[in-house]
């Protein structure tokens, strides 16, 4: 009984002495805190860790950090004194089993005795599928066959990347997508654009977004519809006036109304009378605005007058349009026209040998400020030579024509015209004479059978028959009278020496005989005023 009890003290007291020895570890008060910035993960990967340790009562020999019994950290076999604090960093990969539990970390000695412990847990974080999608147009309002941009801005604003995304509308592409599908990770976004030829009428687009996560459709993305439509520009501008033809200086009052029977809108608004620009009660004219203004002016002379309004529309581009034109008419002066009003015309040859034909060249010239019509050249032998339907104020008309002549004429042309009133004005041009000199051809059976130039009495004369050429007509009577008087000196050279060889006969001619003489011809100088028709 009392080896029995002893063999029990024994084992109590080696008992006690391992559990002293473990009791006396642990109770050195060594210590572990472990903490991360990773508080949850989608799935396993790395994480950073830090960790503080403290030496409780005793020094810590060669320790160490583990995770399973696998170490994380080492001291290197470095000691830390009994009192002293560490601060250590590590990495270790975190599985996707291991998020959502506590991951157990030990303080350790080299022997294998466990100083002291700490958990730290790693929450597992459900993915975030967030597709931001809005749609945008260059403008909503378009001419057609306009084009009109839209711009789909897309981000992925989850935390998980995405895949096949794709941009559609049934009204767009024939329904196809807009571009190839494409992917987006977190964070990231980029922008579809597509260019639309706007139609003839309104149209509604209703666009669609689709992708996927990991191969899994995600429900789809419906945008707002984007609505279409088609511009008309109407901006009507009407002037009215209360007196059309006042006198001169009086006043006149007219009103200018501009309405937008459009859809387009305008801003920037300005109006302009003839030219220099005019109060206007509005800058904004927008579908189906009215606005009418009020201008008192006078007059000294007839005036045309129009107002240009210049508008800037919905896309910054400037236009313009313009009212009706309104002629303001003051009475018409006579005096003016009588005095202003001027015709003159000329002849190209004044002078002519024989029947040809002659240019005229004119003029009309109205300095009035009047437009007058009717505008007629008319000549009692000629009839009219020009025709206008009106000549306005401060211009001139040219005109030219031709006339064949054959005689000397005197030409007296008039120029009619009217005034608004349809009174007549007629103004004559100064006489226009052009002479035609006639050819005289006298014809001497006497003398000769052809005539002879006397246009120039130096000229020398000619007989135009049998072949006589060019020689004078006082030559060919000088050669006669030659041949006359060599044949008279002849016969008497003959008589005389008959007369010396017979003595019953005296020198000289016999007596009661004539003396021979020539018939000489006179020619009849040809008046001066005579051509030769060879010469002509």
């Amino acid at each position: 009984m009392k080896r029995i009890l002893s063999t029990i003290i024994i084992i109590t007291l080696v008992a006690a002495s391992f559990i002293g020895f473990s009791g006396t570890a642990l109770a050195a008060n060594d210590s572990l805190d472990v903490s991360t910035t990773t508080t949850e993960l989608l799935e396993g990967t790395t994480v950073d860790f830090a960790a503080t340790i403290t030496a409780g009562d005793t020094n810590l020999v060669s320790y160490k950090i583990t995770y399973n019994g696998n170490p994380v950290w080492d001291s290197g076999g470095a000691s830390l004194v009994a009192g002293d604090v560490k601060n250590v960093s590590f990495s270790m990969e975190v599985t996707t089993a291991m998020l959502g539990n506590p991951i157990h970390f030990v303080l350790a000695a080299d022997s294998g005795a466990d100083l002291a412990s700490d958990d730290v847990t790693i929450a597992k974080k459900e993915p975030t599928i967030k597709l931001e999608s809005s749609v945008k147009v260059s403008k909503k309002l378009a001419p057609e066959g306009g084009t009109v941009k839209f711009t789909f801005s897309l981000e992925n604003q989850g935390d998980v990347r995405l895949e096949d995304i794709t941009v559609t509308a049934p009204e767009l592409n024939s329904g196809k997508p807009l571009r190839d599908a494409f992917g987006l990770d977190p964070k990231q976004s980029y922008d579809v654009v597509y260019s639309y030829t706007m139609p003839s009428k309104d149209i509604t687009i209703n666009p669609v977004v689709n992708y996927k996560y990991k191969g899994t459709a995600q429900e789809k993305i419906v945008l707002e519809p984007v609505t279409l439509t088609v511009e008309e520009r109407h901006v009507v501008p009407t002037l009215t006036v209360d007196n059309k033809n006042p006198s001169a200086g009086e006043d006149v009052t007219f009103t200018l109304n501009i309405v937008n029977e459009g859809n387009v809108p305008y801003s920037n608004m300005t109006v302009l009378m003839n030219g220099e620009a005019v109060d206007f009660p509005a800058r904004y004219l927008n579908p189906g605005d009215d606005y009418s203004e009020d201008y008192t002016m006078s007059f000294q002379i007839s005036t045309d007058v129009v107002f240009k309004i210049s508008l800037k529309d919905h896309t910054g581009n400037t236009v313009s349009v313009n009212s009706n034109t309104i002629s303001i008419q003051l009475p018409v002066d006579p005096d003016a026209i009588k005095d202003k009003l001027t015709f003159n015309i000329s002849v190209d040859r004044p002078a002519l040998t024989s029947e040809s034909t002659i240019n005229f060249t004119g003029n009309i010239t109205n300095s009035t400020d009047y437009t007058l019509t009717d505008i007629s050249v008319d000549e009692p032998t000629l009839g009219n030579v020009f025709l206008a339907d009106e000549l306005d104020a401060a211009s001139s008309k040219k005109l030219e024509f031709s006339a064949d002549i054959n005689e000397t004429t005197t030409y007296e042309f008039v120029l009619t015209v009217k005034d608004r009133d349809g009174k007549t004005y007629t103004v004559n041009a100064d006489p226009i004479t052009v002479t035609v000199t006639s050819v005289a051809i006298e014809d001497d059976e006497e003398e000769f059978d052809d005539a002879a130039v006397v246009d120039n009495p130096g000229q020398e004369l000619t007989i135009d028959s049998g072949g006589i050429g060019t020689l004078g007509t006082f030559g060919i009577i000088l050669i006669v009278l030659i041949v006359l008087i060599i044949g008279v000196g002849v016969a008497l050279l003959v008589l005389w020496r008959k007369g010396v060889s017979s003595p019953s006969r005296t020198s000289g001619p016999p007596k009661g005989s004539k003396k021979p003489s020539v018939k000489k011809k006179t020619f009849k100088k040809p008046t001066k005023n005579y051509r030769d028709r060879n010469n002509f």
